[in-house]
């Protein structure tokens, strides 16, 4: 299995940068090379560089678990990786706050640069229009990924609605949107929530016959 893993690995890479990527251990200079060099052009970059890593490491307990592969989010169309950040960003201790949830802290840890600061990120019109949902200024958005969940799901519940059709017309597809300007986010939050209470919401074979993703 893991010799078989190892070469998908290999064929995933040299497909994704479309053959220029040449199947060898160690770069011109000698030296090793990087597990995803040449990648980091090309779309779902966070994700297939994972996945590349998973297959192409050695001894790695997960590689004896097809089923954790085949739905890793390398796989997930893009309707499914957004129906994922809604469903996180839906829970209560998220919508809360709740300082003393490890989960919280564990996603809120070390973000990445590209959504550190994410509400300057997001169209001004569209963030001041969120947080007119709150009075009190305490409640707005911060700069927390977990705020950012929030948000993802709030627009995905309101984003219909008549009142914001200006809204609908500045960000288009919501969940192109939010993937296109925040295209580590998904990975982020997949390797967080692994083994805590927010892992029901990781599609597998069981819940995604249950919660088939949006269209």
């Amino acid at each position: 299995m893991g010799d078989s893993l190892c070469a998908l690995g290999r064929l995933v890479q040299y497909v994704v940068t479309k053959g220029e990527d040449p199947f060898v251990e160690k770069g011109a200079a000698g030296e090793p090379q990087e597990v995803g060099a040449g990648l980091s052009e090309i779309p779902d970059h966070a994700e297939t560089v994972d996945l590349i890593q998973i297959l192409l490491s050695p001894g790695v307990a997960r590689q004896t678990q097809l089923s954790d592969i085949l739905y890793h989010p390398f796989f997930w169309p893009c309707n499914m990786r957004y129906r994922f950040l809604r469903d996180v960003g839906n829970e209560s201790d998220i919508k809360t706050r709740n300082t003393e949830n490890m989960t919280l802290k564990k996603l809120n840890h070390n973000p990445s640069e590209s959504y550190s600061k994410w509400t300057s990120k997001i169209d001004k019109y569209v963030m001041t229009k969120m947080n007119k949902f709150y009075k009190n200024e305490k409640y707005q958005y911060q700069d927390k990924v977990t705020d950012l969940l929030k948000l993802i799901r709030n627009i995905g519940e309101h984003i219909e609605e008549e009142a914001n059709a200006g809204m609908k017309a500045l960000i288009g597809d919501s969940a192109q949107y939010f993937q296109k300007t925040f295209p580590e986010l998904v990975m982020h939050v997949y390797k967080n929530i692994q083994n805590t209470e927010f892992m029901k919401h990781i599609p597998n074979a069981h819940n995604c016959l249950l919660n088939p993703p949006l269209r």
